[in-house]
């Protein structure tokens, strides 16, 4: 149950950060950072 809940935050993250990066390009680097930010505590989370 909870790697179903943690992969579909992920999967929603994502998707989140693509239509951002669609409605608006001129503000990737920002994007960037918090992805950045946000990668390595949803790597090894969405790993197990």
């Amino acid at each position: 149950m909870g790697k179903t809940i943690v992969i579909a935050a992920a999967v929603s993250f994502l998707g989140a950060v693509l239509v951002s990066l669609a409605a608006g390009m001129d503000r990737t680097p920002q994007l960037g950072s918090i992805a950045a930010r946000a990668a390595p505590a949803a790597g090894p989370a969405v790993a197990r």
